[in-house]
């Protein structure tokens, strides 16, 4: 149970009791590292986009921006999967479908829904969609990834993983 372990055993937290928060903190996060995954690669809270835009009778406003708990990056700025994750006691399943409009807007192949427990796993290339007991490694994503965008040479890799000029 990792970080909250203490708290657990002392009965001054339930695990049914977690917030989202908490849940990624105590599950969701240990078992992204265990599975190979670092600090660099994994990006909480990633904004996808702003939120729409709004008429109103002054001027515009801004609808809620859509954000997505989690972001898995093969190299700097290289999403290939997204993790939605739910509270402890939620149904993991109940993020399913919030995790494929992310990944659809993302352009990345590969989804996950979570609820610390329970894993899903949404691969948009081929339409499945399976409960897993962990999540992959980044080498094991990423050369899934390839697979499926059809990076057909080490050429191809390279340019995807090398850094660009942002000052431009």
């Amino acid at each position: 149970l990792f970080p909250y372990t203490t708290l657990f055993r002392s009965g001054r937290v339930s695990i049914g009791g977690l917030n989202e928060d908490e849940t990624c903190q105590a599950f969701v996060l240990p078992a992204l590292t265990k599975a190979g995954w670092d600090a660099d690669q994994v990006r909480h809270q990633y904004r996808i986009h702003d939120g729409k835009l709004v008429a109103t009778q002054r001027r515009h406003a801004r609808g809620e921006p859509l954000i997505a708990d989690y972001v898995l990056e093969y190299g700097r700025d290289l999403p290939i999967g997204v993790v939605e994750a739910k509270r402890f006691r939620a149904n993991a399943a109940d993020g399913i479908e919030q995790a494929k409009r992310y990944a659809l807007r993302l352009d990345v192949p590969f989804a996950y829904a979570t609820n610390g427990s329970e894993i899903y796993e949404i691969d948009l290339s081929t339409g499945r969609q399976d409960e897993i007991d962990r999540f992959p490694s980044p080498a094991e994503l990423w050369a899934r990834y390839q697979a499926c965008k059809e990076v057909g040479n080490a050429l191809d890799a390279e340019l995807l993983l090398s850094d660009y000029d942002r000052s431009v």
